[in-house]
């Protein structure tokens, strides 16, 4: 695997993690991937749904997501388990800038658009809020280490800082370490020899942060590129129109186990 895969791999790792946890503890779900879903056909079938999904734009440019009141629910068992291959060299960080703007544009309609899921799951609510302020509160942090650093340079007599400079830098970065790892602990228990791509994940971490900021601020970019998806579950299949990663990823079947559907980029 390149360093590219992994990295992909720690994240779905992490983004696992929040979405099991969502949905054991309020029921809600911040986004699912349209791969990994399946879809009861009466949803597919209603006039109204179709319509709004049809004519629900961002910014008059690209649908935006329509969960139109159906229940989510993933299914975090091994039989419900399924591989995924992941971009194998830089173009990722293009897949991931284009994922980005959709979370920004999902979380920032639910949160101050349709409002419901304040009420409807408090939880999911918190996280798209702690996601926004994520970039800012992670890039100040070796804003103050460097400050502190300088700090320390000066005389405790002087007004500097009490502790060396290298003492600061090591125990910020034995820090990042310990929490980084053990929110990967899922993936390296299987994979243990990835954990030398934990430095890389953390430095990319800090680009991803900077690049949430550019992702908001270029939300008015957009590519659409429409086909027809058929539905792969064993009733009546129904083709409609989707559309570059913002398909009907919140309406999940919660009785069947999930089924890949094709992958458009």
């Amino acid at each position: 695997m390149t360093v590219w895969e992994v990295l992909a791999a720690f994240r779905l790792t992490i983004r696992n993690i929040e979405i099991a946890s969502s949905t054991h503890i309020d029921g809600g779900l911040p986004c699912l991937s349209g791969r990994t879903a399946a879809y009861r056909t009466v949803i597919l079938k209603d006039p109204e749904f179709l319509h709004g999904f049809t004519h629900d734009y961002w910014l008059g440019e690209v649908p935006a997501q329509l969960g139109h009141g159906w229940a989510t629910y993933v299914q975090c068992c091994k039989e419900a388990e399924l591989l995924s291959t992941m971009k194998p060299n830089w173009r990722f960080l293009k897949q991931v800038l284009r994922w980005t703007r959709n979370t920004w544009r999902s979380d920032l309609r639910s949160l101050f658009m349709e409002r419901h899921i304040w009420t409807a799951h408090p939880y999911v609510a918190y996280t798209m809020v702690d996601k926004i302020f994520n970039p800012l509160t992670l890039l100040v942090g070796p804003c103050l280490v460097s400050y502190l650093m300088y700090k320390s340079t000066i005389p405790v007599e002087q007004g500097g800082y009490h502790l060396p400079w290298w003492n600061i830098l090591l125990s910020y970065f034995v820090w990042l370490s310990a929490t980084r790892t053990l929110k990967l602990l899922p993936h390296l228990w299987n994979q243990p020899e990835h954990i030398i791509y934990v430095p890389a994940f953390i430095l990319f971490g800090y680009y991803f942060a900077i690049m949430k900021i550019y992702a908001l601020c270029t939300l008015h970019e957009v590519r659409v590129i429409s086909f027809l998806l058929c539905s792969a579950l064993p009733f009546p299949p129904l083709c409609f129109p989707s559309f570059l990663g913002l398909g009907l990823s919140s309406l999940v079947l919660p009785s069947l186990s999930l089924i890949p559907l094709p992958h458009f980029l």
